[in-house]
């Protein structure tokens, strides 16, 4: 009852601005910048609106909504329709990255993209990831891992 209690405690009064800026910190080291957002603070979550991503200085996408949920035993960010810049053909309808310290090395990626679903990982010790597109046409900037499915491979 009372590691519920402080779970839920921790979850409200956690300084959610202060770690999202931090977050926005650690990303800029790898040259990747979120601006023009606007960001609302609720009690269990913290949400980006209308924003747009650059990485190295390109302009990467734009999303309409990010909504960062902080917690002890399960982190998670839902990404509702982000476009993509680099790829015109590529949009987000919806998209969930979630980490749980259960699997301390590992960020789990599932989502509905306009090519079809979205699966992937993110090994944080090995510093690579991977992005799996279930479509029934051909994806020609990612590698065809078996029929009807496409991969992209990344490291940072």
């Amino acid at each position: 009852m009372y590691l519920l209690l402080f779970i839920l405690f921790f979850a409200i009064f956690m300084p959610k601005k202060y770690l999202y800026y931090a977050f926005e910190h650690e990303i800029g080291k790898q040259e990747v910048i979120i601006s023009d957002e606007r960001i609302e603070e609720g009690p269990l979550s913290l949400t980006l609106h209308q924003g747009t991503i650059f990485v190295k200085g390109a302009q990467a996408g734009e999303f309409d909504r990010i909504a960062l949920y902080p917690d002890i035993l399960y982190n998670l960010i839902l990404i509702f329709n982000m476009r993509s810049s680099l790829v015109p053909d590529l949009s987000i309808q919806e998209a969930k990255i979630f980490y749980t310290p259960f699997y301390p090395l590992k960020v789990f990626i599932k989502g509905q993209s306009s090519l079809g679903p979205i699966t992937g990982e993110i090994d944080l010790k090995a510093k690579r990831g991977f992005v799996d597109i279930l479509s029934p046409k051909p994806i020609p900037f990612m590698k065809s891992i078996e029929k009807g499915r496409y991969r992209y491979e990344f490291g940072y």
